[in-house]
């Protein structure tokens, strides 16, 4: 069964885009670079949270641009399943080659407890993505899981916020905050451009209910 993921609950997201795993829309503001447009499309920090009694859990994902190594944290996804309201690792999988433009599959969970689990699927950190799939069992059920964190604060960062050096994508310090103390924490970390150009401070400025910002 392939379920889209843009049906789903997609969490850590500041600004509404035009594609649901991109970050901001560099065309609404002037004065993007075009390293940093490429930054702005890469998915860090943002997750699809749902609910499904599938064994199998898997991802088909379309990438639409590869900006750096294929390792886990760049180019692969987490999956973390929450128990007794806890969010606890699960697996991370990522492509041995990827074709861009193409539906590349892999599998995240093949066994599993019976019965309905509650997910968490973090996306890569620094990798473009133009479609994705949820792939279950094809009799199983696969539902939108109700916003896991309370709240929205957005972290604004460079390398160390965006997870240049996170081993996987939920490992970035704003992922694990959130996850320890259920406020949501988004990820606005931009490799090397954490400088508050007037186009990025006008981009933080257009989300809507912002309860906090951070400053790296």
């Amino acid at each position: 069964r392939y379920t889209d993921a843009q049906q789903l609950t997609v969490v850590g997201k500041l600004l509404e885009t035009k594609n649901p795993y991109h970050r901001i829309d560099s065309k609404k503001y002037e004065g993007f670079t075009s390293g940093e447009a490429n930054q702005c499309g890469q998915c860090a920090g943002i997750a699809i949270a749902f609910r499904t009694n599938s064994d199998y859990i898997g991802v088909d994902a379309k990438y639409a641009k590869l900006n750096a190594r294929l390792d886990k944290g760049m180019a692969g996804f987490d999956l973390y399943i929450r128990k007794d309201g806890q969010w606890f690792y699960a697996w991370n999988n990522v492509p041995e080659k990827v074709v861009t433009g193409q539906f590349i599959t892999m599998p995240l969970l093949q066994k599993s407890v019976e019965g309905w689990k509650e997910c968490l699927l973090y996306l890569p950190l620094q990798s473009e993505l133009s479609e994705l799939q949820i792939v279950t069992d094809p009799e199983s059920t696969v539902e939108p899981l109700g916003q896991p964190f309370k709240g929205r604060i957005a972290v604004f960062g460079s390398s160390f916020t965006q997870g240049a050096c996170a081993e996987r994508p939920a490992l970035t310090y704003s992922a694990q905050l959130a996850r320890m103390t259920g406020y949501n924490f988004i990820n606005m970390g931009f490799c090397g451009n954490s400088k508050l150009q007037p186009y990025f401070a006008d981009a933080l400025i257009a989300a809507e209910n912002v309860d906090a910002y951070v400053f790296d």
